[in-house]
């Protein structure tokens, strides 16, 4: 966990008002549930998406509300593929989380930086 950081930041918000609250924490490996879970409250957002390398532009990505994991958040994933373009470039990123995997795309518009996020193929969700 030496290498990891951690970002606060609203999704849906084009200042710096409004939107949805997320954090994002990124690290060269997942740090233990318990060490998540005690992030996620300290950040106090509704979720914490907490980010790993895995090879190329694979993740593993894990979902932490303030009490407990969460399967899946929409607003922590476009908030991580803002920060993943801000810190790789941009691109589009697959997340994969224990179930299911989801991706999200980066991409600069109009002076402005966009996060697309999406579930994979036949989740149903």
């Amino acid at each position: 966990m030496d290498n990891s950081k951690l970002f606060r930041l609203a999704s849906f918000s084009t200042g710096d008002e409004g939107g949805n609250p997320a954090g994002v924490w990124i690290g060269d490996s997942l740090p233990t549930s318990e060490t998540m879970q005690q992030i996620a409250a300290d950040v106090g957002a509704s979720e914490t998406a907490f980010i790993a390398p895995a090879t190329g532009s694979r993740r593993t990505v894990r979902y932490y509300s303030p009490e407990v994991e969460v399967s899946f958040c929409g607003h922590a994933t476009i908030a991580s593929g803002i920060v993943l373009g801000q810190e790789d470039g941009e691109g589009t990123y697959r997340l994969d989380r224990r179930s299911r995997g989801n991706r999200t795309t980066q991409r600069w518009s109009d002076g402005g930086v966009a996060a697309l996020g999406r579930h994979a193929p036949g989740t149903g969700r």
